[in-house]
């Protein structure tokens, strides 16, 4: 998928791994957790260098999104397929 000019949102599909050096979704035992939706508070037409760490710690995903550029902070939220 290319560029989307004034996108609003931005959905990154996060799998498990049975691996701990994890290759390809396609391979046996992945699973899709769910889909991790970045909001682009402001969306423009130009493109943009979105960061997203994630970071598993205690019993809770916790997840940040900012624009490279200007370290804007977006919101992030986690939709677990159930």
């Amino acid at each position: 998928m290319g560029r989307i000019p004034y996108q609003a949102d931005l959905p990154i599909q996060a799998y498990l791994s049975p691996s701990k050096i994890p290759n390809f979704v396609t391979d046996p035992g992945y699973q899709l957790l769910g889909t991790l939706n970045v909001i682009i508070t402001i969306p423009t037409e130009e493109e943009r260098n979105i960061i997203v760490v994630c970071v598993f710690s205690d019993t809770e995903l916790h997840a940040v999104a900012l624009e490279q550029e200007n370290e804007i902070p977006f919101a992030a939220t986690l939709q677990v397929i159930e």
